[in-house]
């Protein structure tokens, strides 16, 4: 009976205090965003190809 009364005082109650401070009274102090943006496009438009922009193709 000791040994369950250990237990419960030294490992589950700090146990069960500190996860009921961490989530309801502590603040979000690592949040973190991520995003991205796109400078300028690199590959050829689909446009570009119909309108004669990869020469050689028809074998003109």
């Amino acid at each position: 009976m000791l040994l369950v009364l250990s237990f419960l005082v030294l490992v589950f109650a700090p146990t069960v205090v500190a996860g009921w401070y961490l989530w309801t009274r502590a603040a979000d102090q690592y949040a973190s965003n991520v995003g991205f943006s796109v400078r300028r496009e690199e590959a050829a438009s689909p446009l570009d190809f119909l309108s004669g922009g990869i020469p050689g193709i028809s074998g003109s």
